[in-house]
């Protein structure tokens, strides 16, 4: 069933969320044509379906990916505030409605393209950094797609952002404007700050069980125990088997006469280029050329490629592959000192010239016996091992124990007592899980005593995971949890008592004394900070100002404080501008704010063009099923 696999030779990382590179699943229903027929839909665009089933895939997985990022702070509550049913949905429509305004306009993206935006995905390269079939297919096997499926959604999201360039060039160019936000944004600000902690004010008293009981009943829905599992795995690792086997001279000497082509080093030309937006540009190059300027001389005036054109156009010593086909076919058929025709490319249209060629060489059998030894014992201990994952998946499949095939296959059997599904132990400690999230995530949704199928963790490492025992979730009593909720208890006096000095201070500062007089007076035990040069878009110099209070000190005028107390983690704040200085914006400040306001600019216009096309089209939201989908997912709320 995985033999398939015995072609790979190289590592990669299998914990691989396809949310991270940023694809909306419009076909997740590609090849289910029978299914489409009778399950329910969630959105319809001019006839067009998205189905529940997928939505629900695709849903189920964003809260999952959040799950394992929020860890401990993950929680129900938070989740459900992030309306994550009704955005995932807001964003199948746009995708729908850009797919059929690329069909309306004979939009199209080739296979071509896919292909090469796939083979550009880091997740699917091999430890030499090229692209691994085999990987790409496991890859989207762990993360529960199939290959159409994966490569419908990358058709999907060229196709929108191809509908969305021509936003991308609209530029804000209201001087005035961009003026008067540069010296808005220049300004500066030293800061005073006042605080108030727990050494200013009196300890509470205790707290009587009413007290306590209060507050319990009030906790109760966060007073519950999680769920933990008893988890074993049992892994099979080839990096354990390689040091078992061995490879004779014979073995390796036979395989160099039959692969020596295979090792040495390829013919490689060094070249150089000239970037044009059009072809336009590109016979202007020429011409230039035609008229006796040097290539580092047009290359430094017209090339749009910066990062080369003062370098006289370089790019170094490349090879077969490293650059896109068209580019690649004209570099390796020029002469040397030959200029190109025009070549277009996604990146523009190039003039080139191969300055050198390096002709390619094969290694000697010395040069590459190391190469070859370490890759017949690849080869060897993959075919071992992916024999023994066979063995024991149809060992599992009759009903034996891990145990049971540990001991007749091999391979290495850990078990993990009383997991939540966080990967934390009894002790509320992480925990290394061998396979981690992958494995982890699995245990999770399965039943007692029910071992999985193969979880291929790399293309080195196998394991198979059974569930031995379930506790599940239970309310902890008030007697379980008395101490906690004395420490909720006290801190909750205690920051009550100082918002409320803090509040008192707030009055009498607003009334006319200053912050170094109330300061004695109320002899606070944390001297006064200045915190100098705050503005509205640079990281202030103190933890105590973040990106809410600094956006409201940038409002204030000299001697003004802010009206109101900020809780802080160890007490509570007050603010009072001390001065404020009026700097002349700078050129890299306007033309970060020229940048700024044309993407508002452009992201505004997107907007309106995404509202006029779902105003001109009909959209029907399934609702009913909609709230169902939420009840599942949040019954509680």
């Amino acid at each position: 069933m995985i033999r398939f696999l015995k072609s790979m030779n190289s590592s990669f990382i299998i914990k691989f969320l396809l949310v991270l590179i940023g694809v909306s699943f419009i076909g997740w229903e590609f090849g289910g044509g029978i299914q489409q027929q009778f399950s329910p839909y969630i959105v319809k665009v001019d006839g067009q379906k998205i189905m529940v089933s997928s939505f629900q895939r695709e849903l189920d997985l964003k809260i999952s990916q959040l799950r394992r990022q929020m860890g401990k702070d993950y929680s129900e509550e938070v989740i459900a505030s992030m309306n994550l049913p009704e955005n995932l949905l807001q964003d199948k429509i746009r995708d729908l409605l850009h797919t059929r305004f690329a069909e309306d306009h004979k939009i199209q993206i080739s296979d071509a393209e896919i292909i090469e935006r796939i083979s550009k995905m880091d997740a699917f390269k091999d430890g030499m950094g090229e692209f691994s079939a085999s990987q790409y297919k496991i890859a989207l096997n762990n993360a529960g797609y199939s290959v159409p499926q994966f490569e419908q959604s990358m058709r999907v999201e060229l196709m929108v952002n191809l509908v969305r360039t021509p936003f991308i060039g609209a530029s804000f160019t209201n001087t005035d404007e961009i003026n008067r936000t540069g010296s808005i944004l220049s300004e500066s600000r030293d800061v005073k700050i006042l605080r108030i902690v727990k050494a200013d004010v009196e300890k509470p008293k205790a707290p009587t069980d009413a007290d306590l009981r209060d507050i319990y009943e009030d906790m109760l829905s966060s007073l519950i125990t999680p769920e933990k599992r008893d988890i074993e795995v049992l892994t099979f690792s080839a990096d354990k088997l390689k040091e078992t086997i061995a490879i004779t001279n014979d073995e390796i000497k036979a395989y160099y006469g039959e692969h020596r082509s295979e090792f040495g080093e390829p013919e490689g030309r060094e070249v150089r280029h000239i970037l044009a937006a059009d072809e336009k540009g590109a016979e202007e190059a020429l011409l230039a050329l035609a008229a006796g300027k040097t290539f580092a001389e047009v290359a430094k005036e017209l090339s749009t490629d910066k990062l080369t054109a003062d370098n006289g156009g370089k790019l170094g010593l490349i090879y077969r592959g490293d650059m896109l086909h068209a580019f690649d076919e004209a570099a390796f058929s020029l002469p040397v000192k030959e200029v190109s025709a025009p070549i277009k490319t996604p990146f523009g249209v190039h003039v080139i010239e191969v300055t050198k060629i390096v002709s390619g060489r094969e290694k000697t059998f010395q040069e590459a016996k190391a190469e070859i030894k370490d890759h017949i014992k690849i080869e060897k201990t993959l075919n071992i091992l992916y024999d023994m994952v066979d063995k024991a998946d149809d060992m599992l499949a009759g009903s034996a124990l891990l145990e049971d095939v540990a001991a007749e296959v091999g391979g290495t059997l850990t078990t993990y007592t009383n997991i939540d599904g966080q990967g934390f132990d009894a002790n509320n400690k992480p925990i290394t899980i061998i396979g981690g999230d992958v494995v982890l995530d699995k245990a999770f949704v399965m039943d007692i005593d029910v071992p999985s199928t193969v979880i291929h963790i790399n293309d080195t490492t196998k394991t198979f995971v059974n569930v031995a025992n379930i506790t599940e979730p239970k309310q902890m009593s008030f007697e379980e949890v008395k101490n906690q909720l004395v420490d909720v208890y006290t801190k909750e006096m205690i920051q009550r008592d100082i918002l409320a000095k803090a509040t008192q201070i707030l009055a009498l500062r607003k009334n006319g004394d200053s912050f170094e007089t109330l300061a004695k007076k109320f002899k606070l035990s944390e001297p006064i900070q200045t915190v100098v040069g705050v503005t509205r878009v640079e990281p202030a110099k103190s933890p105590l100002i973040n990106g809410a209070i600094q956006t409201e000190l940038s409002t204030l005028a000299q001697n003004e404080v802010l009206d109101r107390t900020f809780p802080t983690k160890m007490g509570a704040a007050l603010y009072e501008v001390a001065t404020v200085d009026f700097n002349k914006p700078n050129d890299v400040v306007l033309a970060g704010v020229q940048q700024f306001l044309s993407s508002t600019f452009v992201n505004d216009l997107y907007a309106q063009y995404l509202q006029a096309m779902q105003v001109n089209t009909n959209v029907e939201i399934n609702d009913a099923q909609l709230a169902a989908i939420r009840e599942r997912i949040f019954p509680q709320q």
